[in-house]
């Protein structure tokens, strides 16, 4: 938007991630205080709460000087960002729709219709309140994206290891990751063997096995096992924050609707500054000349898709939904088919146990509880899966007397005097 002072997305560092005892949500304050105490809210705020009083006082006294006196000051509270955005853009001979309003709440405070004044600066700087709070919740998914990054990694020295701040790791470092821990960097992995939840940055539903050589990326889980991996890329340059700037531009990007919007307000206001002139000349009444430029004001029109594009953008990154620009929202409306190059990206990342097939006349039963029975206290999506099932058909898990994780390959494990193998094909066939 060109004509009031638009908030934009604020760069989100991904140096860290927010530093809050773990498992507590933010507050809404804690969320978009940056939102609350910026000075168009509170301007939005007082104008607000003096129109509010002016109309009170309208009603509970008699004399009107004290009601337009609250108006002139909501008027003038209201309207002084209008004004002074209004004023760059006629030092730019730029007619913009600001320029409208500021000379219609002028000529509403000359004529005496001060409530209107006021109202009208109200309206427009509540539209662009609205807009900043959806900027502000965009901002909030962006964070959150952000927060993926963990704030402490260890760090492998030549003497052991040490727990420092993930501001403090340079390239080249090697990090130690344990099971359940986020990987801090881009990097590869020089040591272990683990199962990799990329879910956030693939949208692969199940998690990928990971050893010396393979590539691995900032935000993602390590669900079982543990690797050491050395540093390739820090902070904005991982993928993560790939994704992040790709979003931060697309809401900084204008879509055709919104440049078409800006280019029909700047042939409306001049067309509108006609009109009312004229109504004026023929009429000969100042009210309805002001009405004019009140009412054909297309603020609304501008303020509408800005808002619109940013808070839907916002929303799709929240639903790990990446969007590289405006104009690329605006197709999505247009679009008949969709073609994925996998299905990972399409699962609800719950697998479920649909058939048990036996051999040599076993019972599928006893294979599924001796299953459960050795993934009963694994992480691993499709160890939860075998369980669940076992549960769901009320079936005996019994707790295993051994049991041990071979990543990459299964589980082995001791249940009911008997050895269990539950894993690849590979795994069975050694």
């Amino acid at each position: 938007m060109e004509e009031f002072a638009m908030s934009t997305p604020t760069p989100v560092a991904l140096e860290c991630a927010t530093c809050r005892p773990p498992n507590r949500r933010l507050t809404f304050f804690e969320r978009y205080r940056g939102f609350l105490l910026s000075t168009n809210t509170l301007i939005t705020v007082v104008n607000g709460l003096l129109l509010l009083a002016g109309f009170v006082a309208s009603l509970a006294i008699d004399a009107r000087w004290p009601a337009n006196v609250l108006y002139i000051a909501s008027a003038l509270v209201g309207g002084a960002p209008i004004f002074l955005l209004a004023a760059r853009g006629i030092a730019r001979l730029d007619l913009t729709a600001g320029v409208m309003v500021s000379v219609a709440m002028i000529a509403a405070l000359l004529i005496g219709e001060y409530s209107a004044a006021a109202l009208v600066a109200f309206m427009m700087m509540f539209g662009e309140l609205l807009e900043n709070l959806a900027v502000a919740r965009s901002d909030d998914a962006l964070k959150e994206l952000a927060s993926l990054i963990p704030a402490q990694v260890t760090l492998l020295l030549e003497d052991g290891e040490k727990v420092v701040g993930i501001e403090q790791v340079r390239l080249g470092d090697r990090l130690l990751v344990r099971n359940g821990e986020r990987i801090p960097v881009d990097g590869a992995v020089r040591d272990g063997q683990a199962a990799v939840d990329e879910a956030a940055i693939t949208g692969e539903s199940l998690p990928v096995d990971k050893a010396a050589g393979d590539t691995v990326y900032a935000g993602t889980i390590n669900t079982a096992g543990t690797l050491v991996i050395e540093a390739e890329k820090l902070g904005r340059d991982t993928t993560l924050g790939t994704i992040v700037k790709l979003v931060e531009e697309a809401q900084r990007t204008q879509a055709p609707t919104q440049r078409l919007a800006n280019r029909y307000a700047r042939i409306l206001v001049p067309i509108t500054f006609a009109v009312a002139i004229a109504v004026y000349l023929i009429t000969g009444e100042l009210v309805r000349s002001v009405t004019v430029l009140v009412v054909v004001c297309p603020c609304a029109l501008v303020l509408a898709t800005p808002t619109a594009l940013v808070a839907a953008i916002g929303n799709a990154a929240r639903n790990n939904v990446i969007v590289k620009t405006g104009a690329h929202m605006e197709m999505l409306g247009k679009i008949d088919v969709v073609a994925f190059d996998k299905t990972g990206t399409l699962t609800l990342g719950r697998p479920e146990v649909v058939q048990v097939t036996v051999l040599d006349g076993a019972n599928s039963d006893d294979v599924l509880a001796s299953a459960a029975s050795a993934e009963r206290a694994s992480e691993h999506p499709l160890g939860r899966a075998i369980v669940r099932a076992a549960t769901d058909r009320g079936l005996s898990i019994l707790p295993a007397e051994t049991s041990q994780v071979l990543t990459g390959f299964g589980v082995e494990a001791r249940s009911g005097g008997r050895r269990v193998l539950v894993g690849r094909l590979s795994l069975l066939a050694d």
